[in-house]
């Protein structure tokens, strides 16, 4: 495929990434009790008082860009508090030019960049052509009423300039944010965090991310990813209840076991059904395991079903189909499960309660029946 679409969102979505490289980097570099906030009172912000605002752009930054006057105003929203941080920072992939007045920017006393700022204004003022947007952010952060504000703003603001793009920050996360996982594995380490700082839970929940959370995340992703395999998932099961079984009652892939008149192993059934489905979204849904890996084992469990179907076929009648059934389920779920993905051992409840569900696709309700048909004569 070549070319590009007209609606192609690329360049609207590599700024979000980049945030969230940013906030990955700043996580790691979390302390004791501190956590990383995303989007919640800026870009990125440290509990510690550090608020980051991250821009990814190509353009040299020059004295009007709207990067720093913007943040700047950000700031010095009435409804920002900034006693509660010793340190802004506009961290950002753009180079300062050698020709702006933010040049030396880090190095200047508070009185000093506002002077650099008055003098930019007084020379934008006198020009003949304006910007409106560019005018509204000047006057903005330039209002006299908000000047002992803007003055402490601009005591604890640094620009950090020409830092790594999205890209080399990925790769450098690469390099040395992977120590003891295998090569073949490091990105999938590095991407599993990336998932884990956007899941939902964390999310709607204020979009924080907690030291300590952070670490035990890291550390169980170092024990999966430091060897070829790894160990399937523990979830406890409780045993099946009554309403379980009613619950369920009017499942598919219930109906299709009743249709054998298989009721032993119903309880079974429906436990290795809530098994799998809470292996799926409680547990394996963490490792970013791709759905080519899922729909692989699938594909080969159900193949393996097709194979034995077949088989049972072909001793099937109409006085024995019933009970061929029953022998063709145990046959199939009585059998020692494949390896799914990179677990050394995969059980068999996982593989039984996976074949429920392609039993259980409403979509395609012929795909897996245990039932045998067989023609009377």
């Amino acid at each position: 495929m070549s070319g590009k679409l007209n609606h192609d969102s690329t360049k609207t979505f590599k700024p979000i990434i980049y945030q969230f490289l940013v906030a990955l980097e700043k996580c790691f570099e979390m302390q004791n009790d501190e956590s990383i906030w995303i989007e919640k009172y800026g870009d990125v912000t440290n509990s510690d008082g550090v608020q980051i605002e991250v821009k990814d752009y190509q353009k040299d930054l020059t004295d009007l860009d709207h990067n720093i006057w913007k943040t700047m105003k950000n700031w010095l929203d009435d409804g920002f508090n900034i006693s509660y941080y010793h340190s802004f920072i506009l961290l950002t992939t753009q180079t300062i030019s050698p020709n702006s007045k933010f040049i030396e920017w880090n190095i200047k006393d508070k009185n000093q960049k506002l002077e650099i700022l008055n003098s930019i204004a007084d020379e934008y003022n006198h020009q003949l052509k304006k910007a409106k947007k560019t005018q509204m952010l000047l006057d903005r952060v330039l209002d006299a009423n908000k000047n002992d504000k803007l003055l402490e703003i601009l005591d604890i603001f640094i620009i950090e300039s020409g830092v790594d793009n999205d890209e080399v920050l990925y790769d450098k996360f690469i390099e040395t944010r992977t120590d003891g996982i295998i090569e073949a594995k490091r990105d999938e380490y590095i991407d599993s965090l990336v998932g884990y700082i956007i899941k939902p839970e964390i999310t709607s929940g204020g979009w924080e991310i907690k030291n300590k959370d952070f670490r035990q995340k890291t550390t169980s992703l170092i024990e999966t990813y430091t060897s070829t395999t790894k160990v399937f998932p523990k979830v406890e099961m409780n045993p099946i209840t009554e309403k379980d079984l009613s619950t369920h009652q009017s499942y598919s892939f219930v109906n299709k076991i009743e249709d054998i008149e298989y009721k032993e192993v119903k309880s079974d059934v429906i436990s290795d059904f809530i098994y799998a489905r809470r292996i799926l979204n409680e547990e394996l849904k963490n490792f970013e395991i791709s759905k080519k890996e899922y729909d692989s084992y699938e594909d080969e469990i159900f193949r393996t079903f097709e194979s034995k179907r077949r088989k049972a076929l072909r001793s099937a009648n109409s006085s024995n189909c019933i009970d061929k059934s029953k022998d063709l389920y145990d046959d199939v779920t009585g059998e020692n499960s494949p390896d799914f993905y990179n677990y050394n051992y995969t059980p068999k409840k996982y593989r039984n309660g996976l074949l429920h569900e392609i039993a259980n696709d409403e979509e395609n309700p012929n795909k897996l029946v245990w039932k045998l048909e067989v023609s009377d004569e």
